[in-house]
Parts: structure tokens; C-alpha cells; sequence
């Protein structure tokens, strides 16, 4: 599951929303009822807008059981122009729920806020 994650967090960082939407369970809620097609959109709006994007992930809480799991971690996201000083960025908290489906993990729900 840890590289699932892994490849998640490299398909945001190398910009490719294709990429991401494997990962996206077909019932996969996000915040504000977002579904798969939504979240793979918004992610391929924040790509389109930055040449730069990084994504770093913080320590993982990792509660896994059976085909199930849930993981909480910091995120720090940056995106800009490609210049070495990003334009914009945030610290998130983030929750997932993941479940294996046929071998591989997927992202069943996601919820972040920005760490105040």
C-alpha cells in the first residue's frame, strides 16, 4: 500500500492526472461529494496551471486491516512556473481510505484541510 501511495504522490509530482485516476476507486468520495472524475479533474486543473508542481508527504499513520486501510499524513504542496521559488503553496492534513481491489490498492475517500 506504501507504494501505491509512493506512485500517487510521483503521478502529482510528474503532472500526469491519467496516472492518478488508476488509483481512484470507482466509488471514491472526496470532499464536497467529489467523485473520481472530479478529483482526477481538479488535479489535472492544478497541474495545467503549475509547469512545477511538488508534493511532499509527511510521517504516514498507517491503520491497516485485511483489504482495508487508512492512512493520515501532512502534505506540502507547491506549484509554480518552474523558477526555484514556487508561487503557491500549502500544508494539508490529509486522511485516506483505501481498499484492495484484484491486487492493488485504491483510494476509496480522501479529505484534507490546510494546517492552520
Amino acid at each position: 500500500m506504501r507504494n501505491a501511495l509512493e506512485e500517487v504522490r510521483a503521478s502529482i509530482v510528474e503532472r500526469d492526472a491519467a496516472t492518478l485516476r488508476r488509483y481512484l476507486a470507482d466509488d471514491f468520495i472526496g470532499p464536497g461529494g467529489m467523485d473520481r472524475d472530479q478529483a482526477r479533474r481538479t488535479a489535472a486543473l492544478y497541474m495545467m496551471r503549475h509547469e512545477k508542481v511538488l508534493l511532499t508527504l509527511g510521517p504516514l499513520d498507517v491503520n491497516l486491516q485485511d483489504s482495508h486501510a487508512t492512512v493520515a499524513f501532512t502534505a506540502a504542496l507547491t506549484g509554480g512556473s518552474g523558477f526555484l521559488v514556487p508561487e503557491r503553496g500549502n500544508v494539508y492534513k490529509v486522511e485516506t481510505g483505501w481498499r484492495l481491489e484484484g491486487g492493488d490498492w485504491k483510494i476509496t475517500s480522501a479529505r484534507w484541510a490546510p494546517v492552520l
